[in-house]
């Protein structure tokens, strides 16, 4: 008889100290296959008109970088770093400014496709579980997305299939997504020079 393992205990030693990390493994062993659920939740990113997010960078232990995100369809990014760089992106033009400075800087852009997912691809994708985010029913998903390499967990709502948060992890890369205005964020404009 297979019994299923309740969680994964790692411990990482550099030097003198040893760091130890508690992986808690899906309740359903072995968990459902979920790459129909990421093919379908990719083809909701593709179908937005627009969407906002808040995004936590870091690639140590120190705080991470705090950034606001806006993406509009078919070709318009905005962001701003907190404390740092701001661009708005218009499909073939940006504008960028750095730090502390009141004046857009513009240049030629290769025009993005948006709003796309922020992985490439998905190998072996899995559900871990079911939760709630801010009273909204979500499926847990893990997968390896080898073009990075990058490992993800992303929620999926439930009843949309809109994604409500990502976890990416990959070389001094660990970041969090969390979304919101699905085809309500503020329109993305040139900036005013």
């Amino acid at each position: 008889m297979n019994a299923r393992p309740a969680a994964v205990e790692v411990a990482v030693r550099r030097g003198s100290r040893t760091i130890h990390w508690r992986v808690p493994l899906p309740a359903k062993w072995p968990p459902s296959d979920a790459s129909a659920l990421v093919v379908r939740a990719e083809n909701v990113w593709r179908s937005l008109h627009s969407v906002s997010f808040k995004e936590q960078l870091a690639s140590d232990s120190r705080p991470p970088l705090e950034s606001t995100w806006r993406i509009e369809a078919p070709n318009r990014v905005a962001y701003q770093v907190k404390a740092g760089w701001a661009g708005v992106v218009i499909g073939a033009r940006r504008w960028d400014r750095p730090p502390g400075a009141a004046r857009w800087v513009a240049s030629a852009q290769t025009p993005l496709s948006q709003p796309v997912p922020t992985w490439a691809g998905a190998v072996d994708a899995h559900v871990l579980g079911t939760g709630t985010i801010k009273g909204r029913p979500v499926w847990r998903i893990s997968f390896f997305d080898p073009g990075i390499p990058g490992w993800f967990e992303i929620a999926l709502e439930r009843s949309t299939l809109r994604t409500l948060e990502t976890h990416m992890n990959a070389a001094s890369h660990f970041m969090l997504d969390v979304y919101r205005a699905f085809d309500a964020s503020p329109a993305i404009t040139p900036p005013v020079p």
